[in-house]
């Protein structure tokens, strides 16, 4: 698998060869069985992890010369319990590179998947029959809508089973949160009872610390693909008051990890962007606390991370200067700063005016009043959101700060809807007895 990994383009003829030699071998040994099956089981399941290897490294064009091939292959393996994992990570790698392609294989593989993932007993295959449900659909999306009545029910089932393991549930929620994305609008009439089931079973406190950033992001793909469904919109609103509280404790956790800070700050700009109206009438301990989330986001060395806090933070000030809401019993109060922007609560007298400038803390500044709510064109004691301008900077340090941030604060949209999407590949475990030992290594040396 290393040498496959460091292949270089001149030995790219030798890299096909091999991937026949070893799909040849893996049907040779289909064969086998009997008092050294265990050692023959060892033998398939490194030769489909080389297999995995090389075809990651396959170009696109060739892939489909051999692609029925090799999932004829993964469905024997299928069959044997000790090979499974290792087969389900290549039908992954299979089903990334074919994309759409893979659509006339899902009838043969997917009657396993669905019964792999009520398997909880069986935690490696499990989790991994789980994970490429949501690469299937990933690939695939509403081509494969038929399927989803069943893929959810499976999904939910196991999420809701009492003696599931704590490191499955993690799985089946970023899985729900992927098929979410993928089916859009068409995963309305799933969300209420997914949201309703994924908050009970986040609830629970021996699995809350394994599951929350995999719940964060199923809220993020619930908004993102229903972001278009009137109905769909409505239900998630009901629990934006979940997804806040959510925020409000990973800002509290000074050990979260940089890829819960960059999940967290993507929900926040999701329910900046989508459900402006939440933000209302937030007191400023609250606003406070997500803007420590955000400035946590944005100083991280995590380049997705900070390009992502800084779309939220624009998201967020669009909200604040919309729907800020302020606090009754103040006449003027500081609210948050979000960046490098500071935000005040204060009441004004105007008559039928939109702009006034008024003289803050030495600081001259620009009130914007928020939109009218009411036909009246007069009107007295208005509310409004002061934001001061930044600091005055010297040239030097102007120049360089821009050009450390202009790269994560110039970001459009789409690219960070782009930049979010992005995640890691799964990898199958290598037990550790599978490779101490001359047993396994004398296993493949006599077959």
């Amino acid at each position: 698998m290393e040498l496959t990994a460091h292949c270089p383009q001149e030995c790219y003829h030798l890299l096909e060869k091999t991937i026949i030699i070893v799909l040849d071998r893996l049907q040779g040994l289909s064969f086998c069985s009997g008092e050294n099956s265990s050692g023959v089981n060892i033998t398939k399941s490194f030769l489909c992890s080389a297999l995995n290897a090389m075809l990651l490294k396959i170009e696109t064009d060739h892939i489909d010369q051999i692609s029925d091939r090799v999932v004829n292959v993964l469905l024997q393996l299928l069959q044997v319990p000790d090979v499974q994992e290792d087969a389900l990570m290549t039908i992954s790698s299979i089903v990334e590179l074919l994309g759409s392609n893979s659509e006339k294989y899902i009838p043969a593989i997917f009657p396993f998947l669905s019964q792999a993932a009520l398997n909880i007993q069986d935690i490696p295959v499990c989790k991994s029959s789980i994970g490429v449900l949501g690469d299937v659909y990933r690939a695939l999306g509403f081509r494969i809508l038929d399927y989803t009545d069943a893929t959810i029910t499976a999904l939910l089932t196991s999420l809701s089973n009492e003696d599931i393991d704590i490191s499955i549930k993690p799985e089946i929620i970023t899985t729900l949160a992927e098929i979410a994305l993928a089916l859009g609008i068409n995963f309305s009439k799933y969300v209420d009872t997914v949201l309703k089931t994924v908050v009970i079973s986040s609830n629970s406190n021996e699995n809350q610390t394994e599951t929350r950033e995999s719940v964060i992001d199923l809220y993020s793909g619930v908004i993102q693909g229903l972001s278009e469904d009137i109905n769909g919109r409505n239900v998630i609103l009901n629990y934006s008051g979940e997804m806040l509280n959510a925020l409000f404790l990973i800002a509290l956790d000074e050990d979260a990890a940089d890829n819960l800070i960059g999940s967290s700050v993507g929900l926040l700009g999701d329910l900046a962007l989508n459900f402006p109206q939440i933000f209302s009438d937030f007191h400023s301990e609250k606003m406070d606390s997500l803007n420590n989330l955000l400035i946590r986001g944005k100083t991280s060395d995590c380049h997705k991370t900070k390009s992502v806090s800084f779309w939220a933070s624009r998201q967020l000030s669009s909200a604040l200067d919309t729907f800020g809401g302020m606090e009754d019993d103040a006449h003027a109060v500081k609210k948050s700063r979000v960046g490098e922007e500071v935000y005040y609560s204060m009441r004004i007298t105007v008559t039928n005016k939109q702009y006034i400038t008024q003289n803050i803390e030495t600081e001259n500044v620009t009130i914007k009043l928020k939109p009218s709510l009411t036909a009246d064109s007069e009107c007295n004691h208005v509310e409004a959101t002061v934001r001061l301008p930044p600091p005055v900077q010297t040239d030097n340090s102007v120049s360089r700060s821009q050009g450390l941030n202009m790269q994560f604060t110039d970001r459009s949209d789409e690219e960070i809807a782009e930049l979010r999407r992005l995640r890691k590949k799964r990898v199958a475990v290598v037990h550790p007895q599978e490779v101490v030992g001359k047993k396994p290594r004398e296993a493949m040396d006599n077959f």
